[in-house]
Order: structure tokens, then C-alpha cells, then sequence
């Protein structure tokens, strides 16, 4: 797929995508967009936009069915839990979200955003916001 043209590589994915829906196969059309997405934004958009022998653009479609039954299948939400931690100096973020059916958990490092957001909440006081974002600048 790496010396395909754009319009190809939106092709090949677009097909896939319908194979896998028609197979009822959501996880695969969510995993393919995502993969997609990562390699060709014009191919993405080009997929997305892609219309059927109807006229209809079947992407948005099944990407909307997959969603729906990965929300279905997790069950309602139950709980979303967030914790910090240094590691090496860094500050890490871990979430841990519950539904019904199923925990996802994932440690990302902390973003200014994040940081403006515990300010926000009064978690922290300016100089250390000041301090934070000064050392997110740094690299360090």
C-alpha cells in the first residue's frame, strides 16, 4: 500500500471498510479508518467522501453503526477515574473509564491543556502553572 496514489489507497481502504460492515464486522471498520487516518489525511477524506453506485456515502454510515454497537456493546458508563503520577520527572496522566461491560484504561503524559485545567479547578496555584508549562517549553 506504500506506492499507491491517493485515490488508490482511499479505494482500497473505502473497500475494505464496506467488506467489513457488510460482514458486520465493526471493531475492523473502526480499526481500518483509524489506521487510515494515520496514513494519508487526503486518503481519509477522500474515503470518507467516497459515494456508492446509489449516490450515498456509505463511510459516515458505517462508521456510525460501528460506533453504535461498540457504545451498545460496553454498556452504560459507570465511572471515570483520573490519576497523576511522576515518572523520570514527567508528570503522566492515568484514566480509567467503567461501563457495564467493560474498562478502558490509558496513561498519556500531561498536556498544557491538562495543566491550564487543575489551575482552572484549583489544583494548582499560577507559579506552578507558570512553572509547568515553562518546563513543558524546556522539554523537560
Amino acid at each position: 500500500m506504500k506506492d499507491q496514489t491517493t485515490e488508490e489507497l482511499a479505494k482500497t481502504y473505502y473497500q475494505a471498510m464496506m467488506e467489513a460492515s457488510e460482514a458486520g464486522n465493526h471493531e475492523e471498520v473502526l480499526s481500518l479508518f483509524s489506521e487510515l487516518s494515520k496514513t494519508s489525511q487526503e486518503a481519509y477524506i477522500e474515503a470518507h467522501l467516497t459515494k456508492d453506485e446509489n449516490g450515498e456515502r456509505p463511510v459516515p454510515q458505517a462508521l456510525l453503526a460501528a460506533v453504535e454497537a461498540r457504545d451498545a456493546w460496553r454498556g452504560k458508563k459507570l465511572t471515570t477515574t483520573e490519576s497523576y503520577v511522576v515518572v523520570n520527572g514527567e508528570d503522566f496522566i492515568t484514566k480509567t473509564v467503567t461501563w457495564e461491560n467493560h474498562t478502558e484504561t490509558t496513561t498519556v503524559p500531561v498536556s498544557e491543556c491538562d495543566y491550564v485545567r487543575q489551575y482552572n479547578d484549583g489544583l494548582i496555584t499560577q507559579s506552578e502553572l507558570y512553572n509547568k508549562l515553562e518546563s513543558l517549553k524546556k522539554g523537560n
